[in-house]
């Protein structure tokens, strides 16, 4: 039998970069990840944004955090496995996530997973220690954000919907993993892709044409095209926290 050293972090997590030693400990309370409404509602509060498992060569489960902590375990040889840090690349549209220090790569792949019959989870493959982990995976979203949300502040600004020709807006469809919308000179779109509380748009593309009032088409440009951004709900309406710290909040289309 091939015996697997691995990590068990209670307290701390190690990084891909770290030098330490893993560890040896046992496994003993291995369970399948349950990919219920309830239990992912819960582990997404538990900021958790991708959830995989599968039967081959065993039973196993992945977990991967909004801080990017991976937790990957596995029934038999009792591994389990926790770090941060991963280099993470794109592959042929594939995610790549590698830990070298620990002999780890996972691969989310876009293409539907064939062992599954839900639309959303996607092929997931967990190479470790030479042994190739196959199963189907899923990011955690959240089915509110499925909506036409009109722009209505920029942080403590209300919008002025008489200085537009029409509404700024943004609709996100899950089902698709892309969002369009007006940014107040130009309709634009981008592909997304939500993971738990975050939402990654790639480059958004508009037809552009001369526009007075620039702020939030700058604010599309610079703040949204190519990065992440946190949301949350509050009293029915969205909000998008940017990375300068600055907040959209979002009304439904009535």
């Amino acid at each position: 039998m091939i015996k697997f050293f691995f990590v068990l972090i209670i307290f701390s997590f190690f990084s891909c970069n770290s030098s330490h030693d893993s560890l040896i400990s046992r496994n003993k309370n291995f369970k399948v990840l349950d990919s219920t409404k309830k239990v992912t509602i819960n582990l997404q509060e538990q900021n958790v944004t991708f959830i995989g498992t599968g039967h081959t060569p065993v039973n196993w489960n992945l977990q991967m955090s909004f801080d990017d902590t991976v937790r990957f375990e596995a029934e038999e040889n009792n591994i389990k496995i926790a770090f941060n840090r991963f280099e993470k690349n794109k592959v042929e549209n594939n995610i790549l996530y590698t830990c070298k220090n620990f002999n780890i790569e996972i691969l989310i792949s876009e293409k539907k997973c064939a062992l599954s019959n839900e639309k959303n989870k996607v092929s997931t493959t967990v190479k470790f220690k030479n042994i190739f982990y196959e199963g189907c995976g899923f990011f955690l979203q959240d089915t509110k954000l499925e909506e036409k949300w009109i722009l209505d502040m920029i942080g403590s600004e209300k919008v002025i919907i008489s200085e537009y020709k029409k509404v700024p807006f943004i609709e996100i469809s899950l089902t698709n993993k892309k969002v369009v919308g007006y940014n107040g000179c130009a309709n634009f779109i981008a592909n997304i892709q939500v993971e738990g509380k975050r939402i990654h748009f790639d480059a958004v593309t508009s037809n552009s044409k001369k526009c007075k009032s620039k702020s939030i088409e700058s604010i599309v440009k610079n703040l949204i095209s190519n990065h992440f951004v946190d949301y949350y709900f509050k009293e029915s309406k969205l909000y998008l926290y940017l990375e300068d710290d600055s907040i959209l909040i979002f009304k439904k289309d009535s």
